[in-house]
């Protein structure tokens, strides 16, 4: 798995384990401004609630959903990774940018739900 792959993981992971503080520490400080742990609560919930009654109880990666280049890329930017987060009745996903901050990979985008 790749760094930047890792960094996704690790975010989707924070989410589906409902610590927001952890996933929060995961991102860049513009993106970290933004968005408080609470913040990210909301919109994990927001993407299934409205048809779901489960929480998130698993990821799913695969390296296939994966990008080193794509159009809107920014330097700085490592990679794009697209992780599936998944309840018992509900399939949505996270797709996050993770840029070189400083020498740490932190995710500077994120998109809620499935395209």
């Amino acid at each position: 798995m790749t760094p930047y792959a890792s960094t996704a993981v690790a975010f989707a992971s924070a989410l589906v384990d409902a610590d927001f503080d952890r996933a929060h520490s995961l991102l860049t400080p513009g993106l970290r401004a933004d968005l408080t742990p609470a913040d990210l609560r909301d919109r994990l919930h927001q993407m299934f609630s409205g048809y779901a009654d489960g929480a998130p109880v698993r990821f799913h990666f695969d390296e296939e959903f994966c990008l080193e280049e794509w159009p809107d890329k920014q330097t700085g930017d490592v990679g794009w990774a697209y992780v599936s987060v998944e309840g018992e009745d509900f399939v949505e996903a996270v797709s996050v940018v993770v840029a070189s901050v400083d020498g740490a990979l932190l995710i500077r985008n994120i998109e809620w739900g499935r395209p």
